[in-house]
């Protein structure tokens, strides 16, 4: 038995969420995929469960996600996917 791929998804944009989880389906068809929109989902999940790879949008519905990321340390790699210039 294999482990499957657990990826998160933060994005906050239906349309961009839904392209991005099908980009990720295209690369890895067995993965398990969590999608979430705010930052207070994003720390409840983070408290619980490690992801493998976390897609990371920076503006969410809630507030910004580094304030996860302030609070809560991933142990996975993190791509950040934004259209917000963080520089």
């Amino acid at each position: 038995m294999t482990n499957k791929l657990h990826i998160l998804v933060l994005e906050d944009e239906q349309s961009a969420g839904e392209k991005l989880i099908q980009m990720i389906r295209r690369q890895a068809p067995d993965a398990t995929i969590d999608w979430l929109r705010t930052v207070q989902a994003g720390i409840d999940f983070l408290k619980s469960k490690q992801p493998d790879l976390l897609f990371s949008d920076i503006e969410l519905l809630d507030g910004n996600a580094f304030q996860i990321y302030q609070s809560i340390t991933p142990a996975c790699p993190i791509i950040f996917c934004t259209a917000f210039d963080v520089f």
